[in-house]
């Protein structure tokens, strides 16, 4: 794993599929929530489409440019995502985020109240 600093924005890539590079300009408008998206069945992996999920800083709907940026190889590795995700928690706190999941797993994991620390965090509905 190694990390990308954007500003005071902490980006990670890791060998689940780093995000594009990050240029270390800030954009005028910090976002204000961070989405863990549902799974995504048609990221590209050579000559297949494999499932990810993508977890990503945002302006209300609007993705954040130099933002927190993360996508995640989820076939079949649940493990990876819920690494991910706690590294993801770790940033919304930190920057005071609150996180939209939309992903069932993840939801399951939250639901089951010990995997990952939420201390500080407001979890909002992926259906609003």
């Amino acid at each position: 794993m190694n990390e990308k600093t954007a500003g005071p924005a902490n980006v990670i890539h890791d060998t689940t599929g780093p995000a594009p590079g990050i240029d270390g300009s800030r954009h005028e408008t910090a976002g204000n929530n961070l989405l863990i998206s549902n799974f995504d069945r048609y990221h590209e992996h050579g000559h297949e489409l494999e499932a990810v999920v993508y977890i990503t800083e945002r302006y209300r709907y609007t993705p954040i440019p130099d933002g927190y940026r993360e996508t995640v190889r989820a076939q079949g590795d649940r493990e990876r995502v819920r690494v991910a995700v706690a590294r993801a928690l770790d940033y919304a706190r930190q920057n005071r985020l609150p996180v939209q999941v939309n992903n069932p797993h993840v939801k399951e994991d939250i639901a089951a109240g010990n995997v990952y620390d939420l201390t500080g965090i407001e979890i909002m509905d992926g259906g609003a």
